[in-house]
């Protein structure tokens, strides 16, 4: 018996050391989701902030629902609430049990408001020992930002070292017995920030002592906004500065991601992985989204990033994003259509074949749409040489769309799309209205497109005047070529 029990120690000090994953559930009680599928979110990497499904669970008539999952390590999770987010660190072994608010579900108004947002709400643990975790991270939150403000506040930007380590201290201090790795992680990110903030203003420090010979932690918030603050776009701030024009020399001229690492790989903190391998993926992320920078050189990049990288995780989320961010480059070829118009027939791009098509995604009873609906009707009514003006019409029902029309006696082309179709995707709409323009031979030309309030048509007529000018050279080089 005393061989059994000593057995079943070493297992457990084993499975505790090498991070076996361990069965976790989160209980709970919320009679007014009877019926529901609840499900409990994770986000999967802090760069593209993709959210994973971890578990789901249905809600019985009772209201007693029960989410059962595996992990590994302690991690922030979500429950979609529809018009809530609860959100819970869980710990690997650990049960919680958990009150939900009372059910509401987004009214009709919020569903068509581009800038709805979910409330977010921490979770709060029945349990004395689950508790612990998730109250001592939202303490602690709440000291740093409350100490951080009195620091700027009390002292007007002239700050020593003493003061800000004298409030570090005390928050210390209202911790008192607190053993636990997650959390004290957590803390000293936190901690960063306020130096950082403060006093303390050599990045390379901080990043050797916080970041460069440490775990990368995907999904930590306080990781994720310690490297914000700090680091932000490396390659613009940090680096040695012959890495840096060699790594967007690189760049600019689409090396492998092989190469790029190995350029990285000569800065003086960027000697571990895969902590060098996350912040090239965070510079080209934050590059890319900057203004005329070299998009097509990053997608290129990250295509090379999708095969090349050592990493499972670093493939997915540069696969993630060049399907995301690709397609919609000026120049590739543009989403297919393959909807339907009011006279029920499917339409697709090659209907509009030799035209630019005025592409523009409108939302049923959204404000800000039937605000611009009018400004559309007028450019269609001007009847722009070679435009055409095509309105992609979501939300409500078929019929919704047909009797919008009639009553409002519109005669340019709409085609219906229901809420969940790929088109959405494909176009990567997040609010409306949005506006593109296609190029008569299929690819984008604008994206996005000024809306008929601001410059559409000069803008147009720019794109225009370089096609028209484009098509003379052709038949010019194809003349010079029958006479040779």
């Amino acid at each position: 018996m005393k061989n059994i029990i000593i057995s079943i120690l070493i297992l457990i000090l084993i499975s505790a050391s090498t991070g076996f994953a361990q069965q976790t559930f989160i209980r709970g009680n919320a009679k007014t989701y009877a019926k529901d599928t609840l499900k409990l979110l994770a986000y999967r990497d802090m760069i593209t902030k993709k959210k994973i499904v971890i578990a789901t669970a249905k809600v019985e008539e009772s209201g007693d629902f029960v989410f059962s999952f595996s992990i590994q390590k302690t991690m922030m999770c979500m429950m979609d609430l529809n018009v809530f987010a609860g959100l819970i660190f869980v710990e690997p072994g650990k049960e919680y049990l958990v009150v939900l608010p009372k059910k509401m579900v987004k009214t009709e108004e919020d569903r068509y408001n581009p800038y709805f947002k979910v409330e977010e709400f921490y979770m709060t643990p029945l349990d004395i020992v689950a508790l612990e975790l998730n109250k001592s991270i939202r303490r602690l939150d709440y000291y740093c930002d409350k100490s951080l403000d009195m620091l700027y506040r009390n002292y007007r930007g002239v700050i020593s070292p003493t003061k800000t380590n004298r409030v570090l201290e005390a928050i210390n201090d209202s911790f008192p017995g607190i053993e636990n790795a997650y959390f004290e992680e957590y803390k000293s990110y936190q901690y960063a920030v306020i130096k950082y903030m403060t006093y303390f203003r050599n990045k390379n420090v901080l990043v050797k002592k916080y970041f460069s010979d440490l775990p990368v932690l995907y999904n930590s918030p306080a990781y994720e906004y310690a490297f914000e603050k700090i680091i932000d776009n490396y390659f613009d701030e940090i680096a040695d500065k012959d890495v840096k024009k060699e790594f967007y020399n690189a760049i600019k001229h689409k090396e492998s991601w092989t190469r790029i690492n190995e350029i990285a790989k000569e800065d003086s903190l960027l000697k571990q992985e895969p902590f060098r391998e996350y912040v090239i993926l965070k510079s080209l992320y934050k590059n890319f989204y900057t203004d005329d920078f070299m998009k097509r050189e990053i997608i290129e990049v990250m295509n090379s990033a999708s095969i090349e990288s050592e990493y499972s995780l670093h493939r997915e989320i540069a696969r993630d994003f060049v399907g995301k961010s690709g397609k919609l480059l000026v120049g590739n070829i543009a989403p297919e259509l393959n909807l339907r118009n009011k006279e029920n027939d499917t339409l697709i791009l090659n209907d509009f074949a030799g035209k630019f098509i005025y592409l523009n995604f409108f939302q049923y009873k959204n404000s800000a749409c039937e605000k611009e609906i009018g400004a559309v009707e007028a450019l269609y009514l001007r009847k722009i040489d070679l435009m055409e003006v095509v309105t992609v019409w979501t939300g409500g029902s078929y019929d919704d769309m047909l009797k919008f029309i009639s009553e409002n006696q519109f005669s340019w082309t709409f085609l219906y799309a229901p809420e969940d179709d790929r088109i959405l995707k494909d176009y990567n709409i997040r609010a409306y209205p949005t506006y593109y323009m296609i190029h008569p031979e299929g690819t984008l030309s604008m994206k996005p497109a000024p809306s008929p309030l601001q410059e559409i048509e000069a803008r147009y007529s720019q794109v225009y005047g370089r096609w028209k000018r484009e098509l003379v050279r052709r038949e010019n080089n194809n003349n010079t070529i029958k006479n040779d």
